[in-house]
């Protein structure tokens, strides 16, 4: 899924250092509107991959679909994503789910 990203980022008109987090946001941004953990969990992890992590209250968002699941799998997954943010320190790239 990284590659797809990173592919349709590089399709962006708009282009510039954030034509990754505005595809990040899209798909997040429908993974919740849909509810689909699946998505949820891809999204957050292939920006996980790419050291890109969304907005705190974004990523309550998805611990609040998330914990409506009884998958424990996805919690850990969260839980990873939160611990990797927060070794990132304050260079950490965010994102947030508003309208783009």
């Amino acid at each position: 899924m990284v590659e797809n990203i990173l592919k349709e980022a590089g399709r962006d008109p708009r282009g510039g250092d954030t034509a990754v987090e505005r595809q990040l946001s899209l798909l997040l941004r429908h993974a919740l509107a849909t509810r689909s953990l699946t998505d949820i969990a891809l999204v957050l992890g292939s920006a996980a991959e790419l050291m890109i992590f969304p907005e705190q209250e974004v990523l309550e968002q998805c611990t609040a679909v998330v914990q409506t699941s009884d998958q424990p799998a996805l919690r850990g997954l969260l839980w990873a994503v939160r611990h990797r943010c927060s070794r990132g320190g304050k260079k950490t790239r965010r994102f947030g789910v508003g309208p783009q």
